[in-house]
């Protein structure tokens, strides 16, 4: 997604010339199906989104903090700390609208 998301935050409704992939990048972990796969698959899931907070693409951070965000009740500890380390790491390094939608998705109540 990286090289093909338009960079905008679909959580500030920030406009896009191409609003379908913007959406689609937004809510990947929602509308895909590996995001109710099996305990056997779930770790690796978590690990493509906690990928997606180092992106150069503040899209596909936003759409790794999403995923992780519905993943709190589900995973816990691990999605937790994925988003911990990203507010501790890219503080200064990524928009600040970023680390605010971080720490919302830290709560799991991330819409």
């Amino acid at each position: 997604l990286t090289p093909r998301a338009p960079p905008v935050l679909c959580h500030r409704n920030e406009a896009s010339s191409c609003e379908p992939m913007s959406y689609v990048t937004y809510m990947l972990w929602d509308a895909s199906p590996l995001a109710h796969g099996s305990k056997t698959i779930w770790p690796t899931i978590l690990s493509v989104m906690e990928s997606a907070l180092y992106s150069p693409n503040c899209a596909v951070v936003e759409s790794g903090l999403h995923g992780l965000g519905h993943s709190v009740y589900r995973a816990g500890d691990a999605a937790a700390s994925a988003i911990d380390t990203f507010i501790a790491r890219r503080t200064g390094q990524v928009r600040d609208e970023l680390i605010h939608y971080a720490t919302w998705a830290r709560t799991g109540r991330i819409q």
